[in-house]
C-alpha cells in the first residue's frame, strides 16, 4: 500500500463533519478532508447539498481550503449556509487537483541536452489535470468514520454476514 500511496495522485477525502446553528440561526458545516495519497492536492473545494427525504436538494453552498494539503495532512473547510427543516441528509462534493512535480533532468543529462536542444523538437505539452470529485453522503449531525470510503456511512451489516478481512489484506 505504501508502494501506491509514494507514487499516487493526491486523494482528498472526507473524514467527518459537524454542523451547529450560529448567528441567524445559518447552519455552520465544518468538514475535516485528509489526503490519502501521494501527492499534494491543491484548490481544495467543498460543496454540501442539504437533501429532503426524496432525495431532492433543498439548499447548497460551498467553501474552499487554502494552500496545498500534502500527503498525509488533514484541513479543514468551513461552509455556511441557510437552514431547512425539510433537509434529512447532508450530501458533501469534495474536489481538488492533484499536483504532480516535474522530475529534474540528471546531471549527465542536462549536458547532453544542451547539445542536442537545437536539433531536438520541442517536447509535446502534457494537458493540465482532471480536477477530482468525490462525492459522500449522510444524515445531517452523524459523524463519517475516520477514512471512510463513499458509500452509506449508516449501513449495517447484517448479523448473518460473514466476517470482514481485515484492511490491507
Amino acid at each position: 500500500k505504501d508502494k501506491d500511496k509514494a507514487g499516487g495522485a493526491a486523494q482528498v477525502v472526507l473524514q467527518s463533519y459537524n454542523k451547529k446553528v450560529i448567528d441567524g440561526g445559518q447552519w455552520e458545516v465544518t468538514t475535516s478532508l485528509v489526503n490519502q495519497g501521494g501527492a499534494p492536492a491543491s484548490s481544495i473545494s467543498v460543496t454540501v447539498h442539504a437533501v429532503d427525504a426524496d432525495g431532492k436538494e433543498v439548499g447548497s453552498a460551498s467553501g474552499n481550503a487554502t494552500g496545498n494539503l500534502e500527503p498525509g495532512k488533514q484541513t479543514t473547510v468551513v461552509v455556511t449556509m441557510t437552514p431547512n427543516a425539510n433537509a434529512q441528509e447532508f450530501r458533501f462534493d469534495v474536489g481538488w487537483q492533484s499536483i504532480t512535480p516535474v522530475p529534474s533532468p540528471k546531471p549527465g543529462e542536462a549536458a547532453k541536452g544542451e547539445a542536442g536542444a537545437q536539433s531536438a523538437a520541442p517536447p509535446a505539452p502534457t494537458a493540465a489535470p482532471t480536477p477530482k470529485v468525490t462525492r459522500y453522503q449522510a444524515p445531517p449531525n452523524t459523524m463519517i468514520p475516520p477514512l471512510a470510503a463513499p458509500g452509506n456511512p449508516t449501513a449495517q451489516v447484517p448479523l448473518t454476514a460473514p466476517p470482514s478481512p481485515p484492511p490491507g489484506k
